[in-house]
C-alpha cells in the first residue's frame, strides 16, 4: 500500500487467479492500484477465463469486467488464448508472451539400451492429462512393437484414478510394458529425459494451456507426440519437431508413437529441430526479452 500511495511503481503486473475467493482478493488489489493511478497488466498463466466469468454472479462478473477493462494490457501464453480477453480489451492490448525455462549448462549423459525404445511421460497423473488415453494407446503399441516401453514420472492426485489405472494395466497385460517411477526432480529428472527416446504429452485442451514440460523435453532433444490445442500447436510443428494427435484418441496416439518407434532417422531429425528451437525461442533469456519488449 505504501508503494502504491507513493507511486513508486509504474506498472502492477499481476497473475490472474481463476477461483472466486482468490479473485476477490486479486480484484481488490488491482482496483486499489488503479485508483492510485498505477497501470495494471494482467498475466493469464492458463485458459478458462470465459468459463470462470460465466460462473460468476452478475455483480462479480461486472467487477471482473471493469477490472479487466481498466487494465493497460493482458498477457496470454498462446495466440489461441487471446480470445479469452476479446471484447474486454482492445486487440492491440492482448499480447502473447511465450514461456521460457532456464537452460541446463550440462545435461547428464546416460547409457542407452540397444534395441529398446523408451516412451516418456512427465507430469501430473490425472485423467484430464490424458494418462488413460496413453495407457490404452500403449496397449495397441505393445502388441505391435514389443520393444517399446512406457515410463510415467509423476504423482497420482486421485486414489480412485490410480486404482483404475492399475486395473487397466492388468486387463491389457501391460505390466511389463508400463513403469511408474513417481515424481522426479533435479538431476534425476534430467537423467529420466536423457534415458528416453520419445516424449509423449496427451492432455485435454481444457486442462492444459501450455505444458512447461514440453520445453524440458525440447531442451533434451526428445521428439514429441502431443495432443492438439493450447500452446502445443505452437510449440510442436507437426512433422518437424514432433507429431500432433487428436485429443482423447488412443488409436491416433498409438499410430504416431509407432511411426517414431519405427523411424530412427525421423527421431534424429526431430531431436535436432527441438534443440535448435529451444535455443532460439524458449530459454529464460528469450522469455525475459519478450517481457521487456512488452513493457
Amino acid at each position: 500500500l505504501f508503494y502504491l500511495l507513493t507511486r513508486r511503481f509504474d506498472y502492477c503486473c499481476y497473475p490472474v487467479a481463476l477461483n472466486r475467493n482468490a479473485f476477490l482478493k486479486d480484484a481488490t488489489l488491482l482496483r486499489l492500484a488503479q485508483a492510485f493511478g498505477v497501470s495494471t497488466v494482467l498475466y493469464a498463466h492458463g485458459g478458462g477465463l470465459p468459463r470462470f466469468r460465466q460462473a460468476l454472479s452478475p455483480r462479480l462478473r461486472k467487477l471482473l469486467d471493469s477490472t479487466v477493462q481498466r487494465s493497460a494490457a493482458a498477457l496470454v501464453l498462446t495466440r489461441e488464448l487471446r480470445a479469452d480477453f476479446t471484447g474486454l480489451l482492445p486487440e492491440e492490448c492482448i499480447l502473447v508472451i511465450t514461456h521460457g525455462i532456464e537452460a541446463q549448462p550440462a545435461l547428464p549423459r546416460t547409457e542407452r539400451s540397444l534395441g529398446k525404445i523408451t516412451i516418456l511421460y512427465v507430469g501430473a497423473l490425472l485423467k484430464a492429462k490424458g494418462v488413460f488415453d496413453l495407457l490404452e494407446a500403449m496397449a495397441l503399441v505393445a502388441t505391435r512393437r514389443p520393444q517399446a516401453g512406457l515410463v510415467l514420472a509423476g504423482q497420482w492426485f486421485r486414489p480412485e484414478e490410480e486404482a483404475a489405472a492399475g486395473e487397466l494395466i492388468r486387463q491389457r497385460a501391460l505390466t511389463q510394458a508400463v513403469q511408474f517411477i513417481g515424481p522426479v526432480e533435479g538431476d534425476a529428472k534430467w537423467r529420466t529425459f536423457q534415458q528416453a527416446d520419445v516424449f509423449v504429452f496427451p492432455p485435454y485442451s481444457r486442462s492444459e494451456a501450455f505444458g512447461m514440460v514440453l520445453l524440458e523435453a525440447m531442451q533434451t532433444g526428445l521428439p514429441i507426440v502431443a495432443t492438439r490445442g493450447g500452446a502445443r500447436d505452437e510449440i510442436v510443428t507437426d512433422g518437424v519437431n514432433g507429431l500432433l494427435v487428436n485429443e482423447q484418441d488412443p488409436g491416433d496416439l498409438a499410430e504416431k508413437l509407432i511411426r517414431l518407434i519405427d523411424d530412427s532417422a525421423l527421431r534424429q531429425r526431430m531431436s535436432a529441430a527441438n534443440r535448435e528451437k529451444f535455443e532460439r525461442v524458449y530459454t529464460h533469456e528469450h522469455y525475459g526479452q519478450r517481457m521487456i519488449d512488452v513493457f
